[in-house]
Parts: structure tokens; sequence; C-alpha cells
């Protein structure tokens, strides 16, 4: 069992053209609310970005993980590459997610666990949701990327890094080195919107539980932010339009800053 480090190393990956730096900015301001312990923010680029000063940036325009029909999101399977991360263990989070108290608990639980990867369970179908990880690069789960660079390949449900992941380690009987996060360490926005059509009371109970709010798929926080993405969904959404667009918004405007 391991123990926080005294300098937790927090990576994310801002590659392709999708998101603005500022989800970075917002990450690192959440950060410094939220982690109890002394911290730095590596993210990892494949172009030059904005980026605040205090945000150490990780060249990722070689990783070599694009390929053909797949998403950019797969540049992350260099993550568990002892080459290409500079600390021995390091907690990955996704530039799209909101934290919402203290990561004390969280921390203990990813640093005490002695698999090489804590991952998330996927909402949605039986995969890794990589998301939210603990990683310690160069073990036995290094040979994840080295596979798809020499050409492995699997039937995916999305065409990205997770079910890369997923296949790679269930296909080499690799599952004793994943633990799985606790349900209330992340959980999912948009689960919880999909939920609070028929039980609001449910929906916001789902997320309040949550240290993590995931928002996969869309929409994404500054559309949610966005006062003519709600217009359009109260004037065109139906009944359940009406209901998304006034959910959570208050409470993703104070935490998402």
């Amino acid at each position: 069992m391991g123990t926080i480090p005294e300098r937790v190393p927090v990576v994310c990956v801002l590659v392709g053209h999708r998101y603005p730096g500022d989800y970075v900015t917002k990450l690192e301001s959440m950060l410094q609310r939220h982690m109890p312990v002394p911290f730095d923010l590596w993210c990892a680029i494949d172009r030059p970005r904005p980026l605040p000063p205090s945000v150490r940036k990780i060249d990722a325009s070689g990783w070599g993980m694009r390929a053909e029909g797949m998403r950019v999101t797969t540049d992350k399977l260099r993550l568990f590459d002892a080459d290409a991360m500079p600390f021995p263990e390091f907690l990955y989070l996704d530039a799209t997610l909101v934290i919402q108290r203290d990561m004390g608990d969280l921390l203990d639980y990813a640093f005490g666990r002695p698999e090489e990867l804590v991952v998330v369970q996927d909402w949605s179908y039986d995969a890794y949701n990589t998301c939210v990880m603990r990683i310690r690069p160069g073990g036995d789960l290094a040979a994840v990327p080295r596979a798809f660079r020499e050409g492995k390949r699997y039937d995916q449900r999305n065409p990205g890094d997770q079910d890369f992941v997923t296949a790679y380690v269930r296909e080499q009987g690799m599952e004793n080195r994943v633990a799985l996060w606790r349900p209330d360490d992340v959980v999912s926005y948009r689960n919880a919107r999909r939920r609070h059509r028929t039980d609001p009371e449910g929906a916001y109970e789902d997320l309040r539980r949550g240290t993590i709010v995931k928002f996969y798929g869309s929409p994404k926080m500054h559309e949610i932010l966005n006062p003519l993405y709600r217009f359009r969904l109260n004037l065109f959404g139906g009944k359940e339009g009406r209901a998304d667009a006034s959910f959570w918004v208050r409470e993703l405007a104070e935490r998402w800053r």
C-alpha cells in the first residue's frame, strides 16, 4: 500500500481543437481550492497553448497514438509509458469535470491502492472510463501503448483509449493490476440529468454525493452555462428540454471557476 506523495503530480491532456485553454485554467483553480496537499498541474499538449505559467507543459506532439478512425483521446494511452511521464505515480484528470469538495479521501484511496491503475467503471457499458485515474507508469500496463503502436486493434464501441485499455487488460488477464474508484469518488452529470427528468430530488442527490462530477459526451460545461443554449432547450426541447435547461446550472456556475 502506498501513501500520498508530498507533492502530488496531477496530469491533464488537452489535444485536438475541441476545448479552449480556460478548461485547464479552471481545473487548476478547482485543484487549488480542493487539494489538501501541495500539487503540480501538468498538461500534455500537441500544439502551443496559452496556459497559465503555473501549469507545466508536456509535449505530446510526438506521442504517436493517432490512427485512422480513432479519437484524439487515444493519445491518453501514452500516460502508461514511463518515457512520457516524468514521475513514478500521478493523478490523471480529464479537463471536462468539476471538483466540488475536498479531495483528501479520494487521494488516500488512490495512492493507498497497490494496483498500477485506479480507474472509473463506465456508467453506460461494461468498460473502464479513463476520465479520472491514478497511474503508476512503466509497469505491466506499459504494454498498452506499445501494443497500440505495434498495430494491435479490437472491436470497440467507442474508438478511443478507454475501450482499448479495457480490451487489452482483459485479453492479457491483467484485471488484478486494476482497481476501480468507489461510486461516490466520481459521478456522472449526464446520467443525473437524465434522472432529473423523472426524479429531480434523486438526480441532485446523485451529484451531491460525488467528489468529482464528470461531464462525458454532450453537453459540456461551457454549453450548459451559455444562456443561448438553455434558451433553445426551453424553446425547442419539449418537456425534457425544459427540465434539462434548468438542471444544476447554479451549482455548475458556483463550482466550475
